[in-house]
């Protein structure tokens, strides 16, 4: 399925509905703002420092180190500070009387564009998680949003990076408009009925027919390993070295190590003092560092007796990320993330929501949803 998603600017917001009328503040929070800001400030001041006090060039200098390298870090500098203050200027304003929605929307082109939509012309309150990436390390965010036909109607209920409560929320304004509440899966959009809401999988079993959805003999996908051991079920994902994401792991290697390889060939700084290290190096370190930790972090759900568990481990090195009670898992789905256009197996409970598999095909996360089901379904 095709559909345009709507952006929404906030990683923080809600919609408060308890007093009406109300209004609502869709724009980027200050706080993701001003770091990446700041750091374009002082990428930019580095190559303006480095263009008026740097040392003269004699042909033994490394390539890496001549004014051409303050120019692009001049400019990605202020390309940074420049767009993170523009995207501060874009914001979409939310009105509600209980009745109809009021929307004024800053645009890319700073034009200000209005509607006004009564509230029966939604269909229901969607929730889904887009990904997004501070660096090398992953976040998630999590959308309830009020649907409509037309995408560019479409407007957010909730926006957190917590899962906190985050099923609550969503059965909450879904009952608050008298909506359906709806999931955006591979199967298209999924109507959750409220009278539904708060049953677990188990007691919904028999009306989904998830054992019938479910062969306990067909075969294991090759990207999964799924053992049986001591009353419990571990759920791995192979190691594989060509994926996407592999893929951009092994260009961050070989891009850091070349630009130290480089650098080294070319400056032999070697007997310089530490402090006269290049920026090719540190830059090179850091590319090399984030490409092996996104090529040896590893993922694994343990199916224990009472509760499902989401186990992150680097090398030896394993965390426990969440645990969802087997008897409070609600739904479990395999969505899309928009953001990226791959998909991932969402478990889901009225407090928290484990995402598993993202590196996965879809027809393997189509396996393990249904495994999952089968087995809570016992």
């Amino acid at each position: 399925m095709c559909e345009e998603y709507p952006k929404h600017f906030s990683h923080q917001f809600e919609l408060k509905i308890n007093h009406l009328p109300t209004k609502s503040l869709d724009r980027v929070s200050l706080s993701i703002l001003l770091p990446g800001m700041v750091f374009g400030f002082l990428l930019a001041a580095l190559g303006i420092y480095d263009w008026l006090n740097g040392a003269e060039i004699s042909p033994n200098e490394s390539i890496l180190n001549i004014k051409i390298f303050d120019i692009i870090l001049m400019f990605i500098g202020a390309c940074i500070t420049l767009g993170a203050g523009i995207t501060y200027f874009h914001y979409r304003k939310i009105y509600f009387d209980g009745k109809n929605i009021t929307v004024v929307h800053r645009a890319k082109n700073n034009k200000k564009i209005s509607y006004k939509e009564p509230l029966k012309k939604y269909s229901g309150v969607r929730f889904r998680i887009e990904f997004f990436m501070f660096g090398f390390i992953n976040r998630n965010r999590y959308i309830i949003e009020l649907y409509h036909q037309n995408p560019q109607k479409i407007i957010p209920l909730y926006v957190s990076t917590s899962d906190r409560q985050v099923r609550q929320k969503w059965e909450y304004f879904a009952q608050q408009f008298n909506l359906p509440a709806i999931v955006e899966t591979d199967e298209g959009l999924v109507v959750r009925e409220i009278d539904d809401f708060g049953k677990s999988i188990k007691e919904m079993a028999q009306k989904w027919k998830l054992k019938e959805k479910f062969n306990p003999h067909s075969k294991v996908p090759n990207s999964l390993i799924v053992k049986r051991k001591d009353r419990k079920i571990i759920i791995k994902i192979r190691n594989r070295l060509w994926d996407a994401y592999s893929l951009l792991a092994w260009c961050f290697l070989f891009l850091g190590s070349a630009l130290a390889g480089v650098e080294f060939m070319l400056a032999r700084r070697w007997e310089k003092p530490i402090s006269d290290i290049s920026v090719a190096y540190s830059i090179g370190a850091i590319l090399i560092v984030g490409a092996l930790i996104m090529l040896m972090a590893k993922e694994k759900l343990v199916l224990k007796k009472y509760k499902i568990v989401n186990v992150h481990k680097l090398l030896s090195y394993s965390r426990k990320k969440d645990e969802i009670d087997k008897d409070k898992i609600e739904a479990i789905d395999v969505a899309l993330n928009p953001a990226t256009g791959r998909h991932y197996v969402s478990i889901i409970s009225a407090n928290k929501t484990i995402v598993f598999g993202k590196k996965l095909p879809i027809d393997d996360l189509r396996w393990l949803k249904n495994f999952l089901l089968y087995e809570l379904s016992k």
